[in-house]
């Protein structure tokens, strides 16, 4: 009995499928006005974000071309993203990292 149980089981989950927790997954904007990271970028990361959007602006917003600016702010932003993944307490988006 339980082996016939686990083939009904396997016979309902085929390859491909998603699961209900893919399908009602919230996706985050990165690099877009008021999102988390950016909050972070703008806290942590300012002269970085500030030369992106920068380029990003001067060309049409073409990612292609401000690959050395987004470099930078990437860079920039796994340190901090590190360091703040882990802290025990919740990031503040208001203040940002304590300065040492």
């Amino acid at each position: 009995m339980s082996e016939r149980n686990r083939f009904q089981y396997m016979k309902f989950n085929k390859v491909g499928r998603t699961t209900q927790l893919d399908e009602g997954m919230i996706m985050f904007p990165r690099k877009e006005e008021g999102s988390p990271r950016h909050s972070i970028y703008k806290n942590e990361c300012p002269d970085q974000l500030h030369g992106f959007t920068a380029c990003m602006e001067a060309n049409n917003n073409q990612l292609a071309k401000c690959s050395a600016q987004n470099l930078a702010l990437e860079q920039c932003g796994n340190k901090v993203f590190k360091v703040i993944n882990a802290m025990d307490a919740p990031y503040d988006y208001a203040k940002g990292l304590p300065k040492n």
